[in-house]
């Protein structure tokens, strides 16, 4: 192999092993016949993990796959010495261009890029506004390190507090009930490391309106006692975190109660929970939808959707969230489902919210379109419903 293409191999092994690495594009195929006319690889976070997206075109379609970084240079290779031509790597601070010649010699160029701007392909991931910027915070969570960088699978994280935080602030600023209070009350239920939790009571107390009591739920002791421990290190006085079971938390005169990632029946549980405390504002992001795959089932139409398990997987997780979000409307709340997060950080990544409202009316008709919904799907149990209307179960 040509030695500049194995030097340009080794500049590409060396920005991924460095964390540099921002994209790369092959280009100019070396046959008109070639499958892909263009490839385009970008780094990005996928639970917490460092993972690389190609985007493979063809003449009318773009296909694109996930893949490891341990993978990325053999195949980079194999790309360069079979069918392109050209290569672009952009890093943190540097640009390299690859030239092939027909004879398969290689002719690399560098530019240097002191104020490393995104490549054209990706102008419209522009810097966002970072909701949450208490540096010593980030700190102390682990996502950004001493010199105030951010730490090295950490991005995801940071993105996903930033996002989560933007929403919660577009629901609370259309939220009268919320508005209007001196003092607010907030349950964090299955609270875990706390990132998301310390991150929205940050923001909430630097706006300087609320007094603000916070509550984070886990069952871990050992994440409870270490949440509390940084609390006090940050004098959080207004955050507290305590061990238990989410259905055995007992609030009330909630405001704003929120469960991201719950597993399973936990995420009913917690909506619930609010309903029963009268949360102004119910925001989850459901996780591990397992109660009604099992017996999920029709003899209608639908039947062809579920022959096919992975398809019966998905409409399991559709009816689930459906049947939540019309259970919020028959306790007098307003629904949205919503994607959270990008689902090439995370899978887990739609919002079930409930904005309680005066204005709506007809409660019993919702009930009943939930379970006809259930019959539907011959679902006779779903774990809400069953705790809402406990004695009146109808089909």
């Amino acid at each position: 192999m040509d030695t500049e293409i194995t030097n340009y191999l080794q500049l590409l092994e060396k920005s991924l092993r460095q964390s540099s690495f921002r994209q790369l594009i092959l280009a100019k195929p070396r046959s008109k016949a070639a499958e892909h006319h263009k490839i385009v690889v970008s780094a990005v976070e996928k639970d917490d993990q460092r993972q690389l997206k190609w985007e493979k075109f063809t003449a009318t379609q773009c296909f694109t796959e996930m893949q490891t970084v341990d993978d990325a240079v053999s195949q980079v290779k194999n790309e360069l010495t079979g069918h392109f031509r050209e290569a672009y790597l952009w890093s943190d601070k540097e640009k390299w261009d690859l030239k092939i010649s027909k004879k398969g010699k290689g002719k690399i160029l560098m530019h240097v890029q002191p104020d490393a701007p995104v490549p054209a392909q990706n102008a419209h991931d522009r810097k966002k506004k970072a909701w949450v910027d208490n540096v010593e915070l980030l700190k102390a969570l682990g996502i950004l390190n001493a010199s105030g960088r951010v730490n090295k699978d950490q991005g995801g994280k940071r993105r996903q507090i930033n996002r989560f935080v933007e929403l919660m602030s577009h629901l609370i600023r259309d939220n009268d009930a919320i508005t209007s209070k001196d003092k607010l009350k907030v349950v964090d239920m299955g609270s875990g490391k706390g990132y998301l939790t310390f991150a929205f009571y940050d923001y909430l107390t630097a706006q300087g309106n609320w007094t603000v009591e916070m509550t984070g739920v886990e069952r871990r002791a050992d994440l409870v006692g270490q949440c509390n421990a940084l609390a006090s290190k940050m004098g959080y006085e207004g955050l507290n975190f305590v061990r238990s079971d989410i259905e055995d938390f007992n609030g009330s005169n909630i405001d704003i109660l929120v469960a991201l990632h719950a597993c399973d029946t936990a995420t009913d549980e917690a909506i619930y929970k609010g309903i029963r405390g009268k949360a102004s504002l119910i925001v989850t992001a459901p996780c591990c939808h397992k109660e009604l795959r099992p017996a999920i089932s029709s003899d209608g139409t639908e039947k062809e959707i579920l022959r096919h398990g992975i398809l019966a997987e998905r409409q399991s997780e559709i009816l689930t969230d459906a049947l939540r979000a019309l259970a919020l409307e028959s306790a007098g709340y307003k629904s949205k489902v919503f994607e959270f997060v990008s689902n090439q950080h995370t899978n887990k990544n739609l919002m079930v919210v409930g904005t309680h409202s005066k204005g709506i009316e007809n409660h019993e008709n919702n009930r009943q379109k939930m379970e006809q919904l259930m019959a539907q799907y011959g679902i006779k149990q779903q774990r809400l419903h069953d705790l809402l209307y406990p004695s009146k179960v109808s089909f």
